[in-house]
């Protein structure tokens, strides 16, 4: 990992959406792999109330803020609304709204026979960079 480029000869393209908490940067990877992983340990950390700044109890729309500020140039809404319609998809239903906490569409997800991290990581990923889910055949 490295925040600009790789150590190979080749400009890094993969990013995991996740700041490095030293530099403050979003960490970029060599490969999709390890940043699919990277991403997935920190929605790991997250639901199971390991993260110091996410809880369990916090709404996916709170959430998402803290994520994806606008102050990044994001748009918060509309990322909220995409997680919301990825999970309501996956769950094949209209459960999930954005008031829903994170243990709630963990619990939902479970429920159904689903990964929770795995699926926080792909909805993630389908905005974050695609790449990373093309390049692992997700």
């Amino acid at each position: 990992m490295d925040k600009n480029q790789s150590n190979s000869s080749k400009r890094v393209t993969f990013t995991g959406g996740v700041r490095d908490l030293k530099s403050k940067e979003i960490k970029r990877f060599d490969n999709a792999t390890d940043a699919y992983n990277d991403l997935y340990h920190d929605i790991h950390l997250k639901l199971n109330g390991s993260s110091s700044w996410v809880k369990p109890e916090t709404k996916i729309s709170d959430y998402i803020s803290k994520f994806a500020p606008k102050e990044d140039n994001n748009d918060p809404k509309s990322y909220s609304n995409h997680m919301v319609d990825y999970f309501n998809k996956r769950l094949n239903s209209t459960s999930i709204s954005l008031d829903s906490s994170l243990s709630q569409i963990k619990n939902a997800l479970m429920q159904k026979g689903f990964d929770p991290e795995h699926e926080f990581t792909k909805a993630h990923l389908k905005i974050e960079d695609p790449s990373v889910l093309k390049y692992l055949n997700i």
